[in-house]
Order: C-alpha cells, then sequence, then structure tokens
C-alpha cells in the first residue's frame, strides 16, 4: 500500500492535481484504475500495467477528435507542459476528472441512449486519423491464431480454425461498411449514467479505426442478453438509438 502511496503522489505532483489526501481502488483488469482526492479536487488515476506510454499516446488524436464534437468521454488530463502521459521507471500513467456516475441498470431506456450514443460516435468525421494496433483491428484474430498455433498441437488448434474459416464470408460483408472511429468496449460497464443520462463513456484503451458493426455486435452482446437469454426488446432499443 505505501509503494502505490508513493507512485500516486508522483503522478498527482507530476500533473499538479494538488495534494494527495486520499486514495482508494476502483478495479481495473489490464490496468489499476485508483479513486483520488487532492486539495484540488477528485480524480481517477489509471496506472497502466500491459500498455507503453507511446501506445497510449496514440489514442490522443482520437480524444482530440471527440472532444472537438463535443462527445461524452473521460478526456485525459495534461500536465503544465501540455503531457497527457506520465511515464517514469517503467510507470505508465494517465489522470482524469472523477465523474460521479456509475453502470446503467440495463432497460429500454438506457439501451436507446447507449445506441445514441454509439451511433454518434461513429459519425465522427475521421479525416486525418490514423488507424492503430486494437482489439478490433482485422488482424487481431489472425494474430492469435498464428500465436495459437506456435504453442499448441495442431489437433488443439483445429476448432479454432474451423470457427475462423466460418467467419470469411460475414468479413467480406461487413469489409463493404465505411470505417469509422471505434471503442472497442463500449459496453455499459464502460459507462457512466446518472439516472437515465449518460455522463460519460471511459477505458478507450482499443480506440481506433474500424468497422462500426464489429463495435456493435459487442455492445449487443453486453446489453441484449442476460440470465433468461436474448432480450429483443432491448435489442431494438439498441438498434432505434
Amino acid at each position: 500500500m505505501e509503494y502505490i502511496q508513493q507512485e500516486l503522489q508522483s503522478i498527482t505532483q507530476f500533473f499538479y492535481l494538488g495534494e494527495l489526501e486520499s486514495f482508494s481502488k476502483a478495479g481495473g483488469l489490464a490496468n489499476e484504475n485508483y479513486y483520488v482526492n487532492t486539495g484540488n479536487g477528485k480524480f481517477v488515476i489509471k496506472i497502466i500495467r500491459e500498455h507503453s506510454a507511446s501506445s497510449v499516446r496514440t489514442e490522443l488524436p482520437f480524444f482530440q477528435r471527440l472532444r472537438e464534437h463535443n462527445y461524452p468521454a473521460s478526456f485525459y488530463l495534461s500536465s503544465p507542459k501540455g503531457e497527457c502521459v506520465f511515464e517514469s521507471n517503467k510507470l505508465v500513467a494517465v489522470a482524469m476528472h472523477r465523474v460521479e456516475g456509475s453502470a446503467p441498470i440495463i432497460t429500454i431506456d438506457t439501451s436507446l441512449c447507449l445506441g445514441r450514443a454509439l451511433a454518434a460516435l461513429h459519425s465522427i468525421p475521421t479525416k486525418g486519423l490514423k488507424t492503430r494496433s486494437a482489439f478490433l483491428n482485422d488482424t487481431y484474430i489472425p494474430q492469435c491464431i498464428d500465436d495459437l498455433a506456435k504453442a499448441v498441437p495442431q489437433k488443439d488448434l483445429s476448432p479454432y480454425q474451423i470457427e475462423y474459416e466460418k467467419l470469411a464470408e460475414f468479413q467480406s460483408q461487413y469489409k463493404l461498411q465505411k470505417e469509422c472511429i471505434i471503442h472497442g468496449d463500449f459496453s455499459p460497464k464502460n459507462c457512466l449514467f446518472q439516472g437515465e443520462e449518460l455522463l460519460s463513456v471511459i477505458d478507450w484503451e482499443e480506440v481506433s479505426l474500424g468497422y462500426p458493426v464489429l463495435d456493435l455486435a459487442l455492445t449487443i452482446f453486453a446489453v441484449c442478453f442476460n440470465e433468461s437469454g436474448f432480450d429483443d426488446k432491448l435489442f431494438v432499443a439498441l438498434l432505434d438509438g
């Protein structure tokens, strides 16, 4: 705990957030998120364990474009020198203002709101943006298959290859779409609501240029399936958005 406190103090000083008063763990899978209170306000610090600082910096042009179009995202704060990424002795981190919201209860209205937010994201102009390595890139699954082939016997690999080949026809169809900005993990857990109002979309590590149907597919999976199975009313509301 003392080591984490020292890391957080270094990060808050770098971004001039004020003197660290308290902090608490806020979850996270690939990264470590902390709620941080200072004399200047409430913040979220994300310590990035699985991506390099250079990779994080490739997110910044996308954030700039989202900001230009008033998209409700949690943007990285800048240091007085204009640096948005803290980097020191292999420690990489970013800081954001804390948004007092939470993941929504999935209802018809929140599904409609999520659909509208996803459609708004996909309609933002992409001119001048460059694609970046991300989860939903075309190369992701083929690379996983190649990596798997190096690690397991062919008999264990075959089922994955068969399922991947079944997607070939679908891939040829969705590639007719125009690429857009995709979030890469647009799901309720990455959307902060207050009641039925969307306040902010968070966790943009997988942002890139890609095909909108892939973003939509992940959102359908996250929103429209529950313990009872597929909910067609939530699905219709999401698409209506």
